[in-house]
């Protein structure tokens, strides 16, 4: 488990996240076109959607791999077990 390894995984933890916040945005929106009726922006919008779920998914699919070469469950599991494993952060000194 190399630093570089950890990086990448948490990286791409912080991608995800910003990307459902994307994803959040773009059903509010697929709302009001479904509500207006309006077919053709809403279909763009959809396939915005999926390339999204289909980018969240491959990201996944990308740590799950990392957690199972460590040999941890690639599930919420693997994930504490992972926590587990680093060190804790430093704690900050008082006024510094």
């Amino acid at each position: 488990m190399s630093i570089n390894n950890l990086k990448t995984f948490f990286e791409s933890m912080k991608q995800d996240v910003a990307q459902l916040n994307q994803l959040i945005g773009h059903l509010d929106n697929q709302y009001e076109l479904l509500s207006n009726r309006r077919a053709t922006e809403l279909s763009w919008l959809n396939n915005q959607i999926i390339e999204l779920l289909q980018n969240l998914r491959q990201s996944n699919l990308e740590r799950e791999q990392f957690l199972q070469q460590l040999g941890l469950p690639a599930n919420h599991e693997g994930l504490k077990l992972l926590q587990e494993k680093l060190p804790s952060p430093p704690a900050k000194k008082w006024g510094s």
